[in-house]
């Protein structure tokens, strides 16, 4: 008998070869967006020897030296990783962020962020990054109340 039974339906070998073609398909389909999401998540530890707060004024400036760090093992020693934003966890403000010697690191590289003219100096930011070109899916927490702070207004200024 043909694949096509005399009823006129597929017989039970024409289907469970279409079966068998569709099953692959479908399960490659639906890893490949989880594979092209999954980024990893560095560890951002803030380095308060060389951080500093500057909050004795009106204005508000702070230095916050940020070390990039990989306890999630997920980075390899090329990796390169860039922030791409720093906010205030506080909903404060910023007037402007700048980063030293440049806003990209790798693992165990440390970037200086210069958060200029804050609202406050309460140092819980949220850090966004990216890894090798590919934007995080939420920005990191950082919180440290321990930054130095009554420094003069040089030490939190960028050279």
């Amino acid at each position: 008998m043909s694949e096509n039974q005399a009823s006129g339906g597929p017989s039970r070998r024409a289907l469970a070869k279409g079966a068998a073609w569709s099953v692959p398909v479908i399960a490659a389909t639906a890893v490949a967006p989880l594979a092209s999401a999954s980024v990893c998540v560095p560890d951002f530890e803030v380095d308060l020897t060389n951080s500093s707060k500057c909050c004795n004024g009106r204005v508000k400036n702070m230095k916050v030296a940020l070390r990039i760090v990989d306890k999630n093992n997920c980075l390899s020693a090329t990796s390169q990783v860039c922030i791409t934003g720093v906010a205030l966890a506080n909903n404060g403000t910023i007037g402007s962020t700048v980063y030293q010697p440049s806003a990209c690191g790798t693992e165990n590289g440390t970037i200086v962020v210069f958060l200029l003219n804050a609202s406050n100096c309460t140092v819980n930011l949220l850090v966004s990054y990216s890894v090798g070109g590919v934007a995080g899916a939420a920005p990191v927490p950082i919180q440290s109340g321990n930054i130095p702070s009554g420094n003069t207004d040089g030490a939190c200024q960028p050279a």
